[in-house]
């Protein structure tokens, strides 16, 4: 029997197919088929889920934000955009979803990225310098950003 992956990743672009994305998800995980699974209506309302985040006739505008809940023997998240992130709940330590999100959007730096050209796009002055502050257990940090001009290409 091939070892559990750490989390499995879909994308669903309508509300009508999260359902399909996170029991597909959870099956990659368990290494079954989704029709082994319950359905994810007895977990949480998918059609609540869709309009949550920006899908389907009860769609609410500017949404963000994730949702987490447990299906058979994993944590799932959906996120606003529809992705769909499965990770096993037996894990020793299941991670935040943030934490989950960061995996599977390939790191740190594509995070860091996707803030920042949101930021930019919407008109923020992400140009500067912030101090993150936090308890005593973790690290405070200095994180400053400087826009860089790009290099001449020759065609």
């Amino acid at each position: 029997m091939p070892p559990q992956p750490a989390f499995e990743e879909r994308v669903a672009t309508r509300a009508d197919q999260l359902p399909a994305a996170v029991r597909d998800a959870v099956a990659a995980v368990e290494g079954v088929g989704p029709e082994s699974l319950g359905r994810i209506d007895d977990v949480v309302d998918a059609e609540a889920l869709g309009a949550l985040f920006g899908m389907g006739e009860r769609a609410v505008e500017s949404a963000a934000g994730t949702v987490t809940f447990e299906l058979s023997n994993c944590v799932v998240i959906v996120r606003h955009d529809g992705r769909v992130v499965a990770l096993p709940r037996a894990s020793a330590q299941v991670p935040s979803a943030e934490t989950a999100l960061a995996i599977c959007d390939g790191g740190f730096g594509r995070v860091l990225s996707t803030v920042v050209d949101a930021a930019h796009r919407n008109g923020i002055d992400v140009c500067g310098s912030w101090s993150l502050r936090s308890d005593r257990s973790r690290p405070d940090w200095e994180v400053e950003i400087t826009e860089v001009t790009k290099p001449y290409t020759v065609d």
